[in-house]
């Protein structure tokens, strides 16, 4: 799976606020200065894919009602998905668009492949503290041995490489 987009509708501070992505790339980086929303789009991407949480933080500029966020993924098949999330219980998957028809609760099972939350958030959603926590983890766990289980977690092939090519350079 792979974001071509991600649309901060009404989310946190956060108004109208898109991120487009290159579809050519292996890795995005999102960063900016301080409160410019940057974990407020890291928290976004598990609320979209996974449903906002019963009590969520992100209620406090907009009613809880009033949050949205929109996407467009496309699978390892080719198909591609624009869809929208909504806070609620049911029907919380909807079409992209003004109407905002309800989606089969199960519209995003192609496309997550049994991904749950927390594997998401551990491989993909990474933000400093989780990078030093992971970090520490690994280190606790065997060094090399955690890098490479983690980069067979991820699917992110090669992070042990990127790692040396980083600290060269550094």
């Amino acid at each position: 799976m792979r974001f071509a987009r991600i649309n901060l509708l009404r989310y946190g501070a956060l108004t109208e606020t898109a991120l487009t992505f290159r579809p050519d790339a292996a890795l995005h980086v999102v960063y900016g200065p301080n409160e410019a929303g940057k974990s407020s789009a890291l928290s976004a991407f598990s609320d979209l894919l996974f449903g906002f949480p019963d009590r969520t933080d992100q209620g406090f500029f907009h009613d809880a009602k009033d949050l949205r966020i929109a996407a467009e993924l496309t699978g390892r098949d080719g198909r591609s998905l624009a869809f929208r999330r909504r806070k609620g219980r049911k029907n919380t998957l909807l079409a992209d668009d003004d109407k905002e028809a309800a989606l089969s609760d199960d519209a995003l099972v192609p496309f997550l492949g049994g991904l749950d939350r927390l594997v998401f958030e551990r491989a993909f959603g990474l933000n400093s503290e989780r990078l030093r926590k992971g970090a520490d983890e690994m280190l606790e766990a065997g060094g090399e041995i955690g890098s490479l289980l983690f980069s067979a977690a991820s699917g992110m092939m090669g992070l042990t490489k990127l790692r040396r090519s980083l600290e060269e350079d550094a």
